[in-house]
Protein backbone atom coordinates (compact mmCIF):
# COMPACT_ATOMS: atom_id res chain seq x y z
CA UNK A 1 0.00 0.00 0.00
CA UNK A 2 2.97 2.43 0.69
CA UNK A 3 4.80 1.53 -1.94
CA UNK A 4 1.83 2.40 -4.31
CA UNK A 5 1.55 5.29 -2.85
CA UNK A 6 5.09 6.84 -3.13
CA UNK A 7 5.32 6.95 -6.87
CA UNK A 8 2.09 9.29 -6.89
CA UNK A 9 3.80 11.54 -4.03
CA UNK A 10 6.89 11.91 -6.15
CA UNK A 11 4.89 12.61 -9.26
CA UNK A 12 2.56 15.32 -7.78
CA UNK A 13 5.87 16.86 -5.58
CA UNK A 14 8.64 16.82 -8.39
CA UNK A 15 6.54 19.41 -10.79
CA UNK A 16 5.91 21.99 -8.01
CA UNK A 17 9.33 21.73 -6.96
CA UNK A 18 10.59 22.85 -10.62
CA UNK A 19 7.76 25.53 -10.61
CA UNK A 20 9.04 26.71 -7.30
CA UNK A 21 12.25 26.69 -8.21
CA UNK A 22 11.64 28.62 -11.75
CA UNK A 23 9.80 31.29 -9.61
CA UNK A 24 13.21 31.64 -7.57
CA UNK A 25 15.58 31.87 -10.02
CA UNK A 26 13.26 34.78 -11.83
CA UNK A 27 13.12 36.31 -8.51
CA UNK A 28 16.55 36.29 -8.55
CA UNK A 29 17.35 37.98 -11.71
CA UNK A 30 14.66 40.37 -10.50
CA UNK A 31 16.58 41.52 -7.80
CA UNK A 32 19.87 41.64 -9.05
CA UNK A 33 18.77 43.78 -11.46
CA UNK A 34 16.74 46.07 -8.89
CA UNK A 35 20.03 46.22 -7.17
CA UNK A 36 22.14 47.54 -9.97
CA UNK A 37 19.84 50.63 -10.25
CA UNK A 38 19.81 51.12 -6.66
CA UNK A 39 23.69 51.65 -6.97
CA UNK A 40 22.82 53.45 -10.46
CA UNK A 41 20.44 56.09 -7.83
CA UNK A 42 22.74 56.30 -4.81
CA UNK A 43 25.56 57.27 -7.85
CA UNK A 44 23.63 59.55 -9.07
CA UNK A 45 22.84 61.25 -5.00
CA UNK A 46 26.66 61.91 -4.78
CA UNK A 47 26.60 63.24 -8.12
CA UNK A 48 23.89 65.69 -6.60
CA UNK A 49 25.44 66.58 -3.27
CA UNK A 50 28.50 67.33 -4.63
CA UNK A 51 27.28 70.08 -6.87
CA UNK A 52 24.98 71.23 -4.00
CA UNK A 53 27.92 71.10 -1.83
CA UNK A 54 30.13 73.12 -4.30
CA UNK A 55 26.95 76.29 -3.98
CA UNK A 56 26.98 76.40 -0.04
CA UNK A 57 30.41 76.45 0.47
CA UNK A 58 30.81 79.43 -2.28
CA UNK A 59 27.87 81.22 -0.87
CA UNK A 60 29.05 80.59 2.52
CA UNK A 61 32.85 81.82 1.11
CA UNK A 62 31.06 85.17 -1.05
CA UNK A 63 29.75 86.29 2.61
CA UNK A 64 32.85 85.98 4.15
CA UNK A 65 35.09 88.07 2.07
CA UNK A 66 31.72 90.98 1.94
CA UNK A 67 32.25 91.07 5.58
CA UNK A 68 36.61 91.38 5.39
CA UNK A 69 36.22 94.10 2.43
CA UNK A 70 37.79 97.10 3.51
CA UNK A 71 35.41 99.53 2.41
CA UNK A 72 32.33 97.08 3.84
CA UNK A 73 29.73 99.96 4.67
CA UNK A 74 26.83 97.88 5.23
CA UNK A 75 24.55 96.39 8.35
CA UNK A 76 27.47 94.52 10.37
CA UNK A 77 24.88 92.52 12.64
CA UNK A 78 22.54 91.70 9.64
CA UNK A 79 25.39 90.65 7.01
CA UNK A 80 27.28 88.78 9.59
CA UNK A 81 24.00 86.85 10.86
CA UNK A 82 23.69 85.66 7.11
CA UNK A 83 27.37 84.33 7.32
CA UNK A 84 26.80 82.22 10.21
CA UNK A 85 23.92 80.91 8.50
CA UNK A 86 25.49 80.04 5.72
CA UNK A 87 28.33 78.35 7.62
CA UNK A 88 25.57 76.25 8.94
CA UNK A 89 23.98 75.71 6.04
CA UNK A 90 26.82 74.21 4.72
CA UNK A 91 28.05 72.04 7.50
CA UNK A 92 24.88 70.44 7.15
CA UNK A 93 25.41 69.99 3.33
CA UNK A 94 28.68 68.23 3.94
CA UNK A 95 26.75 65.91 6.46
CA UNK A 96 24.67 64.74 4.03
CA UNK A 97 27.58 64.38 1.14
CA UNK A 98 29.13 61.95 3.82
CA UNK A 99 25.56 60.23 4.15
CA UNK A 100 25.41 59.57 0.98
CA UNK A 101 28.34 57.86 0.46
CA UNK A 102 27.65 54.69 2.77
CA UNK A 103 24.44 53.61 0.54
CA UNK A 104 26.69 53.97 -2.76
CA UNK A 105 29.33 51.46 -0.44
CA UNK A 106 26.76 49.02 0.38
CA UNK A 107 25.18 48.76 -3.01
CA UNK A 108 27.91 48.38 -4.43
CA UNK A 109 29.39 45.29 -2.05
CA UNK A 110 26.19 43.20 -2.89
CA UNK A 111 26.19 43.96 -6.98
CA UNK A 112 29.86 42.92 -7.22
CA UNK A 113 29.73 40.32 -4.90
CA UNK A 114 26.29 38.87 -6.75
CA UNK A 115 28.17 40.16 -10.04
CA UNK A 116 31.16 37.76 -9.31
CA UNK A 117 29.59 34.94 -8.06
CA UNK A 118 26.92 34.67 -10.88
CA UNK A 119 30.24 35.00 -14.05
CA UNK A 120 30.99 31.51 -12.30
CA UNK A 121 27.35 29.99 -13.40
CA UNK A 122 27.73 31.37 -17.19
CA UNK A 123 28.70 28.12 -19.52
CA UNK A 124 29.89 29.97 -22.37
CA UNK A 125 33.39 31.27 -21.96
CA UNK A 126 33.16 34.00 -24.48
CA UNK A 127 29.73 35.61 -22.64
CA UNK A 128 32.13 35.06 -19.31
CA UNK A 129 34.94 36.44 -20.98
CA UNK A 130 32.73 39.78 -21.98
CA UNK A 131 31.08 40.07 -18.40
CA UNK A 132 34.30 39.53 -16.31
CA UNK A 133 35.79 42.72 -18.09
CA UNK A 134 32.51 44.51 -18.29
CA UNK A 135 32.46 43.69 -14.45
CA UNK A 136 36.30 45.31 -13.60
CA UNK A 137 35.33 48.16 -15.87
CA UNK A 138 32.04 49.29 -14.07
CA UNK A 139 34.19 48.51 -10.68
CA UNK A 140 36.68 50.80 -11.60
CA UNK A 141 34.31 53.89 -12.29
CA UNK A 142 32.59 52.93 -9.08
CA UNK A 143 36.06 52.99 -7.05
CA UNK A 144 36.87 56.76 -8.77
CA UNK A 145 33.77 58.33 -7.17
CA UNK A 146 34.23 56.49 -4.02
CA UNK A 147 38.06 58.14 -3.96
CA UNK A 148 37.00 61.65 -5.66
CA UNK A 149 33.56 61.49 -2.83
CA UNK A 150 36.25 60.56 0.18
CA UNK A 151 38.85 63.10 -1.16
CA UNK A 152 36.65 65.63 -1.72
CA UNK A 153 34.68 65.14 1.98
CA UNK A 154 38.17 65.69 4.06
CA UNK A 155 38.60 69.00 2.05
CA UNK A 156 34.72 70.05 2.13
CA UNK A 157 35.21 69.38 6.26
CA UNK A 158 38.42 71.57 6.54
CA UNK A 159 37.01 74.35 4.60
CA UNK A 160 34.22 74.36 6.85
CA UNK A 161 35.92 74.09 9.88
CA UNK A 162 37.91 77.08 8.56
CA UNK A 163 34.97 79.53 8.00
CA UNK A 164 33.14 78.52 11.42
CA UNK A 165 36.69 79.53 13.20
CA UNK A 166 36.40 82.77 10.88
CA UNK A 167 33.14 83.13 12.53
CA UNK A 168 34.23 83.13 15.97
CA UNK A 169 37.10 85.62 15.66
CA UNK A 170 34.74 87.86 13.88
CA UNK A 171 31.55 87.47 16.31
CA UNK A 172 33.72 89.14 19.31
CA UNK A 173 36.21 91.48 16.99
CA UNK A 174 34.82 93.02 13.97
CA UNK A 175 36.49 96.15 13.60
CA UNK A 176 38.57 98.16 10.73
CA UNK A 177 41.81 96.75 12.17
CA UNK A 178 40.72 93.37 13.02
CA UNK A 179 39.45 93.23 9.67
CA UNK A 180 42.35 93.92 8.00
CA UNK A 181 44.56 91.36 10.42
CA UNK A 182 42.80 88.59 9.04
CA UNK A 183 43.37 89.52 5.25
CA UNK A 184 45.87 87.63 4.32
CA UNK A 185 43.56 84.27 6.14
CA UNK A 186 40.50 85.21 3.86
CA UNK A 187 42.08 85.36 0.62
CA UNK A 188 44.12 82.08 1.85
CA UNK A 189 41.24 80.35 2.58
CA UNK A 190 39.89 81.59 -1.36
CA UNK A 191 43.01 80.03 -2.28
CA UNK A 192 41.63 76.82 -0.82
CA UNK A 193 37.80 77.14 -1.82
CA UNK A 194 39.06 76.83 -5.49
CA UNK A 195 40.93 73.67 -4.78
CA UNK A 196 37.85 72.04 -2.85
CA UNK A 197 35.99 73.25 -6.34
CA UNK A 198 38.48 71.13 -8.47
CA UNK A 199 37.71 68.04 -5.78
CA UNK A 200 33.75 68.38 -6.18
CA UNK A 201 33.80 68.67 -9.94
CA UNK A 202 36.29 65.53 -10.15
CA UNK A 203 33.50 63.41 -7.60
CA UNK A 204 30.20 65.36 -9.92
CA UNK A 205 32.45 63.84 -13.32
CA UNK A 206 33.79 60.60 -11.81
CA UNK A 207 30.06 60.17 -10.99
CA UNK A 208 28.56 61.24 -14.40
CA UNK A 209 30.53 58.69 -16.40
CA UNK A 210 29.51 56.12 -14.34
CA UNK A 211 25.62 57.47 -14.49
CA UNK A 212 26.49 57.38 -18.19
CA UNK A 213 27.88 53.80 -18.62
CA UNK A 214 25.82 52.06 -16.39
CA UNK A 215 21.91 53.45 -16.76
CA UNK A 216 19.80 50.82 -17.34
CA UNK A 217 18.96 50.08 -21.38
CA UNK A 218 16.17 53.11 -21.87
CA UNK A 219 17.14 55.12 -18.97
CA UNK A 220 19.28 57.76 -20.34
CA UNK A 221 17.84 59.22 -24.50
CA UNK A 222 20.61 60.94 -26.10
CA UNK A 223 19.65 63.52 -28.61
CA UNK A 224 21.08 62.86 -32.25
CA UNK A 225 23.76 65.73 -32.86
CA UNK A 226 22.80 68.16 -35.39
CA UNK A 227 19.33 67.04 -35.70
CA UNK A 228 17.08 69.63 -37.75
CA UNK A 229 13.61 70.41 -37.00
CA UNK A 230 11.48 69.05 -38.99
CA UNK A 231 10.41 70.89 -41.80
CA UNK A 232 6.70 70.28 -42.16
CA UNK A 233 6.04 70.51 -38.43
CA UNK A 234 7.88 74.61 -39.46
CA UNK A 235 5.50 74.52 -41.89
CA UNK A 236 2.21 73.57 -40.18
CA UNK A 237 3.15 75.79 -37.51
CA UNK A 238 3.87 78.93 -39.72
CA UNK A 239 0.85 81.05 -39.80
CA UNK A 240 -0.59 81.76 -42.99
CA UNK A 241 -0.10 85.19 -45.34
CA UNK A 242 -2.90 87.39 -44.66
CA UNK A 243 -5.03 88.02 -47.22
CA UNK A 244 -5.11 91.74 -49.18
CA UNK A 245 -8.03 93.84 -47.95
CA UNK A 246 -10.26 93.40 -51.00
CA UNK A 247 -11.34 97.16 -52.40
CA UNK A 248 -14.04 98.97 -50.99
CA UNK A 249 -17.46 99.08 -53.65
CA UNK A 250 -17.67 102.40 -55.56
CA UNK A 251 -20.08 104.52 -53.95
CA UNK A 252 -23.49 104.85 -56.07
CA UNK A 253 -23.94 108.78 -56.70
CA UNK A 254 -26.81 110.95 -54.79
CA UNK A 255 -28.36 113.84 -55.98
CA UNK A 256 -28.02 116.72 -54.79
CA UNK A 257 -30.59 118.92 -56.40
CA UNK A 258 -33.79 119.73 -55.20
CA UNK A 259 -37.02 118.65 -56.14
CA UNK A 260 -38.71 119.51 -59.31
CA UNK A 261 -42.32 121.45 -59.02
CA UNK A 262 -43.94 118.97 -61.35
CA UNK A 263 -43.01 116.39 -59.36
CA UNK A 264 -40.75 114.27 -61.57
CA UNK A 265 -37.66 113.67 -60.01
CA UNK A 266 -34.36 115.48 -59.98
CA UNK A 267 -31.44 113.66 -62.75
CA UNK A 268 -28.89 111.92 -61.04
CA UNK A 269 -25.36 113.31 -61.59
CA UNK A 270 -24.15 112.70 -64.36
CA UNK A 271 -21.53 109.26 -64.68
CA UNK A 272 -17.11 110.22 -64.55
CA UNK A 273 -15.79 109.76 -67.83
CA UNK A 274 -13.24 107.12 -67.73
Amino acid sequence: MRLAFLPALIAFVAPCAFLSGCSLFGGEEKSTLNEVDVLFSSIETVQVESTVSKERSRAALELLETLARPDFAGNAPQTYSSFVAAIDASEKQAAKLSESVEPMKESAEEVFQQWTKDLEAIGNTRLRAQSHVRMEETRARYEAVLTAAATAQVTYDAFNADLHDHALFLGHDFNRSAVSAIASEVAALAERSKDLDQRLDACDAAARRYVEAAALHGQLTAAKPGAQPDASATAQAAPAPAKPAADPAPKKPVSTLPPRADGQSAPSDPAPKN
